[in-house]
């Protein structure tokens, strides 16, 4: 990705960001981004828009089954 391309992805997501729009920004995310916590990992863009959804809405719950997962689904 160029310079450009990458300040023009950075601008989208400032603007999600302060339009509080999850979906924008998980539109901005990869299928493959896995967040990595000591021996566990987790879904990544699940996680993600969890995580920024409960900070756009104080009164939100982050669903733990997504958001702390091991990777692994039952």
């Amino acid at each position: 990705m160029s310079d450009a391309e990458n300040v023009a992805v950075m601008q989208r997501w400032f603007d999600a960001v302060n339009a509080h729009d999850a979906d924008r920004l998980a539109d901005l995310l990869d299928e493959r981004l896995v967040w990595e916590a000591g021996s566990s990992s987790g879904l990544g863009v699940q996680a993600t828009t969890a995580a920024w959804r409960a900070l756009f809405n104080a009164s939100a719950r982050i669903d733990t089954s997504t958001a702390c997962s091991d990777g692994r689904r039952s």
